[in-house]
């Protein structure tokens, strides 16, 4: 079970609730917006916690390109879906500036000293059908060992909008899912977009119980103050109240689940291929 808080870095409220959240509560990773106002501070926030795992989150939308990009930047201040279609129609000069940005986000936190530990979007931009094989690319290159399907099979009891948003979030989801992304691990299972920004601990709940064998991510929304800009209906301070409701050792023995970060995920994983690895060469060799 990995949890990882999103919009790392984009304010300094939010990056001391990530660490308060990781030391007290059950974060185990978070995925930092390199081009945020609070990036410096987000980084102190790491180096203070190294078991801390911290990922790229792609962003686009709310901060400025690495760039300098006229047309990246031009996608700023635009709604979720207005830069989904801005990007589907781009021309192949525009795709190329935005895939440049990309890898400039992902190298900007590779030269700070840091190995990612997992690459996902702001807004879930990452599944784009124009530049989610770039994601995958980057990945591999940079030895990234965990990319985000946001593809959530829980539907909560939330309004049409938000609804409408988890619906296109998981067809896309599925409907790239058939396109082969070389070595990249994706989580068995997602779950915390349908309640962003309103996560209740009876969610959370739910959230521990259905965890099944394999890799489970949860997302969390957290903040010292209700301060972040343009997100309407979030509460950052009761999303992270809720994610310090119990330690990771509590929830350990509560819910019978590994409370683990992306790192340790990978070198589980791979301990595990190890020992199946004989049992398939005999069952090739018979």
């Amino acid at each position: 079970m990995v949890v990882t808080a999103d919009d790392f870095g984009r304010s300094d409220s939010i990056c001391h609730a990530v660490e308060l959240a990781f030391r007290e509560g059950l974060v185990t990773d978070a995925s930092l917006m390199v081009n945020a106002a609070s990036r410096d501070l987000g980084l102190d926030v790491a180096r203070r916690n190294p078991g801390l795992g911290i990922g790229v989150h792609l962003a686009f939308q709310d901060v400025e390109p690495l760039t300098k990009s006229k047309y990246v930047a031009s996608l700023r201040d635009l709604s979720h879906s207005a830069v989904f279609l801005r990007l589907l129609f781009a021309g192949s000069a525009h795709i190329r500036e935005v895939r440049a940005e990309m890898e400039a986000q992902v190298k900007w936190l590779v030269d700070q000293g840091v190995q990612p530990s997992h690459i996902n979007g702001h807004n879930h931009v990452h599944i784009h059908p124009r530049i989610r094989r770039t994601v995958s690319q980057l990945a591999i290159k940079y030895n990234i060992p965990w990319k985000r399907t946001p593809h959530e099979r829980n539907f909560e009891n939330v309004g049409v909008a938000r609804r409408a948003q988890q619906v296109a979030v998981s067809f896309f989801c599925m409907l790239t899912s058939f396109v082969r992304d070389g070595n990249v691990n994706v989580p068995n299972q997602f779950f915390g977009f349908a309640v962003s920004g309103q996560m209740k601990r009876e969610h959370l709940a739910k959230y521990l119980a259905k965890a099944t064998s394999g890799i489970t991510e949860i997302i969390c929304h957290i903040g010292l103050l209700d301060d972040a800009p343009s997100i309407d209906g979030y509460s950052w301070t009761s999303e992270l109240q809720t994610i310090t409701t119990m330690s990771k050792r509590e929830a350990e023995d509560a819910f019978n689940v590994n409370i683990a970060g992306f790192h340790e995920a990978a070198r589980m994983k791979a301990a595990w291929m190890l020992q199946i690895s004989p049992t398939r060469h005999n069952l090739i060799s018979k």
